[in-house]
C-alpha cells in the first residue's frame, strides 16, 4: 500500500471502489462529466449496494455520512432537463472525480468550528458580573454559585452537525415523496391502459361475436340455397 493510498480515509476508498464496479451501474454509477456520482435507484442501492459496501441498509446514514465528507448533492431546478430519472439521487466533491484516485487523500472528513472566543467587552461584562455578586450582602453562598449554575451554550459544531442532519433528513422526505408520487402516477397510468385494454377486448369480442352471426346466416342462406338448388334438379330429372 502506497503512503497516498493509506492517507485515503476507508468510507472514501469504499465509495470510490463502489463506482468501479460496472456490474450495477444502472444502479449506482459516475455521472455524465465524470466530475459527480449518481444513485439512479435509491431505493435498489439500499437493499443491494450498501450492504456489499458499507455492511448497512441505511440510506440516511450513507447521506449523513458524505456530508461529513463535504459531498453535496446536486438539485436540479425544475427548468432543466434532467439527464436521470425523477427519483436520482447526484452527489459532488470537487475532489471526487472519474480516473483521478490521485485527489481522493485531499478529501478530509470536515473539522468541527471550535466555539467563538470571548471578546474583550464580553470578558468585561464578566468581570463586572462577578464584582457584583461579591459586593452583594452574605447569604451563606459565594459569588460562584451564579457561574456555576449557568449552563454552557452548546457547541457550535454540534449545533452544525444537528442542522445538516435536519437538511438532509428534509432532502429525503422531499425525494421519497417524489417517489411516491411518481410511483402514484404510474400506477394511475398503468390502471387506465388495464381499462383501456378491457374495453378493446370486450369490443373485439362484441366485433368476433357479429361475424359469427354474419357467417352462420351466409352459411345457412348458402345451405338452403344448395338445397333449393339439388330439389329443382332432381324435379328436373
Amino acid at each position: 500500500m502506497t503512503c497516498a493510498a493509506a492517507n485515503i480515509a476507508d468510507f472514501i476508498k469504499r465509495l470510490y471502489r463502489m463506482l468501479e464496479d460496472k456490474s450495477y451501474s444502472h444502479i449506482v454509477s459516475w455521472g455524465v462529466t465524470g466530475d459527480t456520482f449518481v444513485v439512479h435507484d435509491p431505493t435498489e442501492f439500499a437493499k443491494t449496494i450498501l450492504p456489499q459496501h458499507f455492511k448497512h441498509n441505511n440510506m440516511a446514514s450513507f447521506v449523513r455520512q458524505l456530508n461529513k465528507y463535504d459531498f453535496h448533492k446536486i438539485k436540479s431546478n425544475d427548468d432543466e432537463t434532467r439527464p436521470y430519472s425523477e427519483q436520482a439521487w447526484e452527489f459532488q466533491h470537487p475532489k471526487f472525480q472519474l480516473n483521478r484516485r490521485d485527489l481522493l487523500e485531499d478529501i478530509k472528513r470536515k473539522v468541527p468550528t471550535p466555539r467563538n472566543r470571548p471578546t474583550q467587552k464580553d470578558k468585561n461584562k464578566t468581570d463586572d458580573h462577578q464584582i457584583t455578586d461579591e459586593s452583594s450582602p452574605d447569604d451563606g453562598t459565594s459569588g460562584c454559585s451564579t457561574a456555576g449554575n449557568s449552563v454552557a451554550p452548546a457547541p457550535q459544531s454540534i449545533h452544525q452537525d444537528l442542522h445538516s442532519q435536519v437538511e438532509n433528513l428534509t432532502e429525503l422526505h422531499a425525494d421519497l415523496t417524489g417517489q411516491v408520487s411518481a410511483l402514484s402516477r404510474n400506477c394511475g397510468s398503468i390502471l387506465e391502459e388495464i381499462i383501456t385494454f378491457r374495453r378493446n377486448l370486450a369490443a373485439q369480442d362484441a366485433l368476433l361475436s357479429n361475424l359469427y352471426q354474419i357467417l352462420t346466416q351466409q352459411l345457412n342462406q348458402g345451405i338452403e340455397i344448395i338445397s333449393i338448388f339439388l330439389l329443382i334438379k332432381h324435379i328436373s330429372i
